[in-house]
């Protein structure tokens, strides 16, 4: 099964005490959210960055050329295998390869994100789900560094949830 890779990475100019390193994210570095089939969004969500989906081109609120909606898109919106989501894609794939050979540095199997002892604030580090991972409360990612979630299937978010960066 494939693991879907949630990662936000947070480079600073230092050198970094720990091995795992940021992979290069080619076209896709200017994704916030890049879908394979369809991006759906039913609240009052902003995405800071651009929106793709590819090769799929199901897009469903946001504004044009999605369905319409409460989201907003601060960033392009690109729809298709012959967008630049197209290439985006291609990019991922290289760097999702990178990010699944990491091993596993904390296991959060059965703490939710945001709110669990232990998931409320966490250090630069690979963060392992054996299955699926929620994210309820505040979840703080503190520190420079690289964070690489390697989820083993679904990310489900609740209404107010949200990751800051201390």
């Amino acid at each position: 099964m494939k693991k879907l890779l949630v990662f936000i990475s947070l480079l600073s100019m230092a050198t970094l005490a720990w091995t795992q390193t940021a992979p290069p994210l080619g076209s896709a570095q200017t994704f916030a959210v890049l879908g394979a089939a369809t991006v759906t969004n039913t609240g009052a969500t902003i995405i800071t960055g651009d929106l793709g989906v590819s090769p799929g081109s199901s897009c469903t609120g946001f504004p044009a050329p999605c369905t319409g909606g409460p989201g907003v898109v601060n960033g392009t919106i690109y729809l298709g295998a012959g967008s630049l989501a197209g290439p985006a894609q291609s990019s991922a794939l290289t760097a999702y390869n990178d990010l699944v050979a990491e091993p596993c540095g904390t296991n959060l199997t059965g703490d939710i994100l945001g709110t669990s002892p232990g998931a409320v604030t966490l250090s630069p580090g690979v963060y392992c789900f054996d299955s699926s991972a929620q994210l309820t409360g505040s979840l703080t990612l503190d520190g420079n560094g690289v964070y690489i979630f390697q989820i083993g299937s679904t990310l489900t978010t609740a209404s107010n949830s949200s990751v800051v960066l201390a």
